[in-house]
């Protein structure tokens, strides 16, 4: 089955209320003051927008660490069990890319191609290697 980003971010939202829930438990108790840094929306998506980004570091993490394994383990063989926990890795990591985008209210496909936009400069200025975001 083909699925495309903005359909699987659609998709991905819908198994979100969880961690929805848990960042407006926190903020029962916030007092609403719209004038100063405690204003329950603002701490509302500085909640989500943290907790999706930390959970992205995590699989990324994760992932890596299977990667360590083919090196480590597999004598640098990538076996079909192994590459199943790498997809299944690199899903997880799907589904909180998908939930940062829906916290910056931004279709995957569009950061797509904002991305491949990126990349084409960077080849056109023979700049696809080396360090820093302004190459």
């Amino acid at each position: 089955m083909e699925i495309g980003l903005n359909d699987y971010q659609v998709r991905a939202r819908e198994t979100a209320a969880p961690y929805l829930d848990g960042v407006d438990k926190l903020l029962l108790g916030v007092r609403a003051d719209p004038e100063g840094p405690h204003d329950p929306s603002v701490l509302r998506d500085l909640l989500r927008l943290s907790y999706v980004t930390l959970g992205l570091a995590g699989e990324a993490g994760e992932l890596a660490n299977k990667v360590k394994k083919v090196i480590r383990d597999d004598g640098g063989v990538l076996t079909p069990v192994r590459a199943r926990q790498l997809i299944d890795e690199a899903g997880d990591c799907l589904w909180y890319l998908s939930e940062l985008c829906s916290v910056l209210n931004i279709p995957m496909s569009e950061v797509a191609k904002l991305n491949i936009a990126k990349l084409k400069e960077r080849a056109e200025k023979n700049k696809l290697q080396g360090a820093g975001d302004n190459r």
